[in-house]
């Protein structure tokens, strides 16, 4: 599929916002058909992602949301110093996607289309974990589709989005998800409090638990936790970690859990880890364009419309 340029009348891939041979602008291509297509499937197939280039995605992530973070902060009448660790979450989450309180939401939170949703009766501890644990599942859909983004040169939308949440359909990416959650709260949560029953639900499900596939997502998962923990060091430094720490022996939270004891996972080599992320995010084309997996057609309308009114809700 390629467009045709109207000022030079060359040809361009399907998904590019401007012509290769002129520069000029394209109008916007609508609908998923940019995305579901054999051009995105062969351009993410080669994607060769450097070691750098990856670490300019991570830090363009970080860096837009410290300009939200500090606008914030200014905009409140809180003195960084003296914010209670609760609220400042409350701001590093909002710097990265919507936050809403609701009564009666199971395991604490729910993370859906850039929206983090808690349990407002939690006491301050819950909340803090429940938000972390959720802003963890955001940050790696963020990282998938910031690469997306770069690799298909194109702006990020809700059709975009819409694809990789898709992604998450899928048994091992939904696996992944889960357990790189864990890791981001067993790292950011006080030891002894973390709660992995989210995970264990879903993995006890898994049929075979020692296949290939299981296995590797898992240890992309394990991989990935350490970029979404760079991300999130950029805003929970030392002292807000022993403020949260405080909180929880205040709270007097149990500390009746653990380790999530999957000890025998590996952190991939650096090219490994990027080469797989690009291959994540070709599943969703593949079955639909490919595959021809129509069921997913009115799954992708759905989620684009949650995203529409997440992301515009005015």
């Amino acid at each position: 599929m390629v467009r045709i340029c109207p000022e030079c009348g060359k040809e361009s891939p399907d998904i590019s916002n401007f012509c290769i041979e002129c520069g000029a602008e394209f109008e916007s291509n609508l609908g998923f058909d940019k995305y579901i297509n054999q051009d995105t499937i062969d351009i993410l197939d080669s994607a060769n992602l450097s070691k750098e280039e990856y670490e300019n995605i991570l830090n363009d992530i970080v860096d837009s949301a410290k300009a939200k973070y500090n606008k914030l902060i200014s905009e409140s009448s809180f003195d960084k110093e003296d914010i209670f660790p609760l609220d400042d979450i409350k701001f590093i989450a909002q710097s990265f996607a919507s936050l809403s309180f609701k009564k009666e939401i199971s395991d604490y939170g729910h993370y859906g289309f850039n929206l983090i949703e808690i349990d407002e009766r939690l006491n301050s501890s819950l909340q803090i974990f429940a938000i972390i644990k959720q802003l963890a599942h955001h940050l790696l859909a963020e990282i998938l589709e910031n690469v997306m983004v770069y690799v298909l040169d194109v702006e990020k939308d809700d059709e975009l989005e819409s694809v990789v949440a898709t992604t998450f359909k899928f048994e091992a990416p939904r696996l992944m998800d889960e357990y790189c959650a864990c890791m981001i709260q067993e790292y950011f949560i006080p030891y002894g409090f973390q709660n992995y029953n989210s995970f264990y639900e879903f993995y006890d499900n898994v049929v075979d638990k020692n296949s290939d596939d299981v296995i590797f997502y898992l240890n992309l998962a394990n991989s990935l936790a350490q970029d979404v923990i760079y991300i999130l060091n950029e805003f929970i430094d030392d002292k807000l970690r022993e403020k949260i720490r405080i909180q929880f022996k205040v709270d007097s939270i149990s500390t009746d859990h653990g380790s999530v004891g999957l000890n025998d996972l590996i952190i991939l080599e650096e090219d490994e880890k990027i080469n797989s992320i690009t291959s994540i995010t070709l599943k969703v084309p593949i079955e639909v364009f490919l595959n021809d997996k129509g069921s997913y057609d009115d799954i992708l309308d759905e989620y684009k419309d949650k995203f529409n009114s997440v992301n515009n809700p005015n």
